[in-house]
């Protein structure tokens, strides 16, 4: 049975942070299989919004060492200091220019990114398995989406505002419907399932939706990275690809811990003197979810 691809906006973002050539290939790789990549404006949205604050991210991890050697007098004129003020200039001048790079890829994406490139030609001669923004389809996905976000089913995380994932996720089903098609779902976001020893597994509750709202005889797959994904799709990925991807997604987790702990820390800053133990827990429970 054909199968049809669907990679979550998180995905996108991870290859801002994957630091080999051969992972940014999988993008190209991407591109091929376009004929069978479910696609809707909203993670064309989240891609944008975010794609800024990503890239910013990694900007303020590259600084230049801090190498600070307070030698004796009588090895101030040796050779191997020399070298070493050379090589520091040069490791400097080598991170300015990455900077004025980011900065470019910034302030123009479309000469400068090769991510936001690569997404932009996915945009390009859309597929009927791309909601657009003015497709005759979208209000009627957009109805059935806020009936399930109001009530709470997945995939929806509870502070949600925003029903992105319930579009994401009818236009799925939709496409599936009209394809007599399986599901593959690249995502490493929560709502959709969770990955425990390297296999991810979705979610009980979307499973079996989609298994009612098609048939038993179609199957559904979750992948947190887009080489395994594609891997279903005759794409061959090395093991290192996928190691790089992890990584990424690493990354990508630090920093969202990093943000929530900044959060937690100046909600207990802004508390009023002489707070209970119970209001700070609270505070803390609003910014983790724990």
């Amino acid at each position: 049975m054909k199968r049809l691809l669907f990679v979550d906006t998180n995905i996108f973002l991870d290859f801002y942070r994957v630091e080999s050539d051969a992972a940014l290939n999988l993008l190209v790789e991407l591109e091929s299989k376009k004929s069978d990549l479910i696609f809707t404006y909203k993670v064309d949205v989240e891609f944008k919004k975010n794609r800024q604050s990503v890239i910013h991210s990694g900007l303020k991890s590259m600084k230049t060492p801090d190498i600070q050697i307070t030698p004796p007098a009588f090895l101030k004129e040796t050779k191997t200091l020399r070298v070493i003020s050379t090589e520091r200039k040069d490791i400097k001048d080598r991170i300015q220019d990455l900077h004025q790079r980011i900065v470019r890829s910034i302030s123009d994406p479309a000469m400068h990114d090769p991510v936001f490139q690569s997404f932009q030609r996915l945009l390009k001669k859309p597929t009927s398995l791309f909601l657009a923004e003015d497709s005759v389809d979208r209000r009627k996905i957009e109805r059935v989406a806020l009936r399930r976000f109001l009530a709470g089913y997945p995939p929806r995380k509870k502070d949600d505002t925003s029903i992105g994932d319930s579009i994401n996720w009818e236009w799925m089903i939709s496409c599936c419907k009209k394809e007599s098609a399986n599901l593959v779902i690249v995502s490493r976001d929560s709502d959709f399932g969770c990955t425990l020893n390297g296999k991810s597994y979705v979610n009980d509750w979307l499973k079996n939706e989609y298994h009612s709202r098609l048939s038993r005889h179609h199957t559904i797959q979750l992948f947190d990275t887009l080489a395994d994904g594609l891997r279903l799709f005759g794409v061959s990925a090395g093991k290192e690809v996928k190691k790089d991807e992890q990584a990424a997604a690493l990354k990508a987790s630090d920093s969202d811990t990093a943000a929530t702990a900044a959060k937690v820390v100046q909600r207990i800053l802004d508390a009023p003197p002489g707070s209970s133990r119970e209001i700070i827990e609270s505070m803390i429970k609003d910014e983790t979810g724990a």
